[in-house]
């Protein structure tokens, strides 16, 4: 990891900051020290719905581990810190020169995936934000940590 640290530039993470557009090339990655980056798709009314959240154990820029340029999701900062933010240009270089870092960055790629699934809307909920607001597309997540009357 010391290798990371040179290229490695701290930044304030601002409410609202747009990181990352969905579907625009992804310049650079993002490690937040402290706040919260939330990854977001959008519905088929203009809306967006959250599909993971990112903390100081993650990144921003998982579609580069896995050989892509570009993600379906958008990023914004929900709760304002700080964060490394580093070109993408460099990263590439450090994860191919350092096997171990990058078996770590890969096993988070599987786990924000797997909170990805778990947040996922019900089917049809991207379709409809009415059903949205009446709750029947809450994540597995959620529905399950509220008790039945």
């Amino acid at each position: 990891m010391e290798t990371f640290l040179p290229s490695l530039e701290l930044l304030p993470l601002l409410k609202d900051q747009v990181i990352v557009r969905p579907n625009e090339p992804i310049g650079q990655v993002w490690f937040p020290r402290s706040g919260t980056i939330s990854l977001f798709i959008g519905d088929e009314e203009g809306g967006s719905v959250e599909v993971a959240t990112i903390g100081r154990e993650g990144m921003t820029g998982l579609p580069v581990m896995l050989g892509g340029d570009r993600s379906i999701f958008g990023a914004v900062v929900r709760v304002p810190g700080q964060a490394w933010r580093m070109p993408i240009s460099r990263f590439k270089v450090l994860i191919a020169a350092d096997p171990e870092v990058r078996l770590l960055l890969l096993r988070y790629v599987l786990a924000t995936m797997t909170q990805m699934g778990h947040n996922a809307p019900a089917p049809g909920c991207m379709r409809s934000r009415r059903a949205a607001r009446a709750g029947s597309c809450w994540p597995t997540t959620t529905s399950t940590a509220i008790p039945s009357p």
